[in-house]
């Protein structure tokens, strides 16, 4: 049996951190067994973060390495049928989504002072005192400094909305009037947009590139029609 140590969902389906909701999104999409571990501690993961997953007495860490494990032991469902050009698209279009966008979507969480107030109650409110003090601040303080280090941390909020606003059009664009991302037939590329697409849209922070989200018909459908497809069976 797969376990997916992840962090609970909070105020979706999936998991609040897109990396854990592309995982579990995957695992129902390729069907198969599995069951979440729901944890706010990454002390115990490999790498320190959440998602990792244990099978058989292998433990595997990062979502990507993750799926890659997944494809190399139980066959690959979702993206056999891709073409070497379209298997290029969906990694340029992952890398983006995973390596800019993320960090787009974590500076409107914990570095925008606005948005603050609303992310600690939503993820803190619920543990016992002092936790609920002392968590907070030290999560806060360790997801700005990897902000800086990447260095979106750098940029202001409306710079961080411009960069963010060019890849969901680009997402938007590509998709088109497709059912799903790469065409008629679902795609491993389909977790990572609908993960990250779907947890911003319902996180409790505000954002310009949130409202820009929003109005991305095509995006919303597509969000849509993954849940029911996927989480509502």
């Amino acid at each position: 049996m797969i376990l997916l140590h992840q962090v609970g969902p909070v105020w979706a389906k999936t998991s609040p951190s897109p990396a854990c909701a592309k995982v579990e999104t995957y695992l129902r999409m390729a069907e198969l067994e599995f069951k979440t571990v729901s944890t706010m501690d990454s002390r115990k993961a490999p790498k320190g973060r959440l998602p990792y997953i244990t099978d058989g007495g292998r433990t595997i860490a990062d979502s990507t390495f993750i799926i890659e494990y997944l494809k190399e032991h139980y066959g690959d469902p979702l993206d056999a049928y891709l073409s070497d050009g379209d298997k290029a698209i969906s990694l340029a279009f992952q890398r983006m989504i995973e390596e800019n966008l993320y960090w787009c979507i974590i500076h409107a969480r914990w570095q925008d002072d606005r948005n603050w107030p609303t992310l600690k109650k939503a993820l803190f409110s619920r543990m016992p005192f002092p936790l609920r003090v002392i968590i907070p601040a030290i999560a806060r303080k360790m997801a700005i400094g990897g902000l800086k280090g990447h260095g979106m941390g750098r940029h202001s909020v409306a710079e961080v909305s411009e960069i963010a606003i060019r890849d969901i059009a680009a997402v938007a664009t590509f998709l088109g009037d497709k059912t799903f991302i790469m065409g008629d037939k679902p795609s491993s590329l389909d977790a990572t947009v609908y993960a990250f697409i779907s947890t911003l849209l319902g996180d409790p922070v505000q954002s310009e590139f949130k409202n820009f989200a929003k109005k991305q018909q095509n995006l919303v459908d597509h969000c849509d029609r993954m849940t029911a497809a996927y989480y509502e069976k």
